[in-house]
């Protein structure tokens, strides 16, 4: 048992959802090959143009 400030669980909680969607990111990368920065602003929609 550990005695916490909430904020900082709530800072923990967030850092480690983030870890492991950057983990996920990084699998993708792997299996599916990564992206270009062109491919990733179609996919979002921005016109650099």
């Amino acid at each position: 048992m550990v005695i916490v400030d909430i904020n900082e669980y709530d800072k923990l909680k967030a850092s480690l959802k983030l870890m492991s969607q950057l983990a996920e990111g990084e699998q993708a990368g792997k299996e599916k090959g990564w992206m270009t920065i062109e491919e990733v602003e179609a996919e979002l929609g921005i016109d650099n143009g």
